[in-house]
């Protein structure tokens, strides 16, 4: 190439190899020169890996969409790479085709990052739900108070067992689909009371009435003074607890009779945290009778 700038030659001086319409010694050095078409190339690649339906709401050149469209008919390594070469060059002459392109990828990147984040953040739901049980579903309850608290702590106790014997990871699979779900929902209570208090009772705060009625007959006790202590609390604490306290009150209702009882009398604690803060609240709420 002779002496001058890359505009001689057919280049446009708005893409960053040139030298905006300067002279040869004011254009960057040989090794940036390399790195900017080293950039060029990936870019090439990326466009052709976009799928039709995501290059179709592009305005980009002619010649160059149908270059794009051409690079899925050829075959062979070396055939495609020459046609890379030429998208790369039909990147630098047409330069509003290359800051579309150069926008849509990057926001592409944008979301893929922020979907890896996300990936993340439910990966360590899981890993808690499994490590901490009732705690860290207390923990999750408050990030989204519509959530299913029965049904997550169900999945999350198949995979301990599966963890336990070792056996392939179906059901943390099937909650980590759950935790997806629930976060791409934005699951919230509060628009469920705003939905009763406008439209009246739904299904679901119908069914409450019913939960209500099983769990009076779980506190329904075989020793007198524990059914005791369950029924007041049932009917003048539960309801004003969180939903997650809730559920680790319902939690409790699992343990035997004599052992709850203990509990209740300071009488030993359970190694769970998440029992241990149900019998704290039941027994603070006794201290205020």
């Amino acid at each position: 190439m002779r002496p001058g700038t890359l505009a001689d030659h057919g280049a446009s001086p708005y893409h960053p190899l040139m030298s905006h319409g300067t002279d040869l010694k004011e254009r960057p050095n040989k090794s940036q020169l390399k790195r900017d078409m080293l950039a060029l190339q990936r870019t090439a690649e990326r466009l052709v890996a976009l799928g039709g339906g995501v290059l179709a709401r592009l305005e980009i050149d002619a010649r160059l969409r149908s270059a794009i469209a051409e690079y899925g008919r050829v075959r062979g390594k070396p055939a495609q790479r020459r046609h890379l070469r030429y998208l790369t060059r039909l990147l630098i002459e047409t330069p509003d085709s290359l800051r579309a392109i150069e926008d849509l990828i990057g926001e592409e990147d944008r979301q893929s990052a922020s979907e890896r984040a996300r990936f993340k953040v439910l990966e360590r739901w899981r890993d808690r739900l499994l490590a901490e049980g009732d705690v860290a579903l207390a923990a999750l309850i408050r990030e989204y108070p519509g959530a299913d608290a029965q049904q997550i702590r169900q999945l999350a106790r198949a995979a301990q067992r599966e963890q336990a014997q070792d056996s392939a990871p179906a059901s943390a699979r099937r909650l980590f689909r759950h935790l997806r779900s629930l976060a791409e929902r934005g699951h919230q209570g509060p628009s469920e009371a705003v939905a009763e208090a406008a439209d009246g009772p739904t299904p679901a705060t119908a069914g409450r009435d019913t939960d209500m009625e099983r769990l009076r007959w779980q506190c329904r006790r075989g020793l007198l003074e524990l059914d005791l202590i369950l029924e007041a609390f049932l009917d003048g604490g539960y309801a004003g607890l969180p939903v997650e306290d809730q559920a680790i009150f319902v939690r409790l209702l699992d343990t035997p009779d004599q052992v709850l009882l203990d509990w209740f009398m300071g009488q030993g604690s359970p190694e769970n945290p998440g029992l241990r803060h149900g019998v704290d609240l039941v027994r603070s709420w006794l201290a205020t009778r």
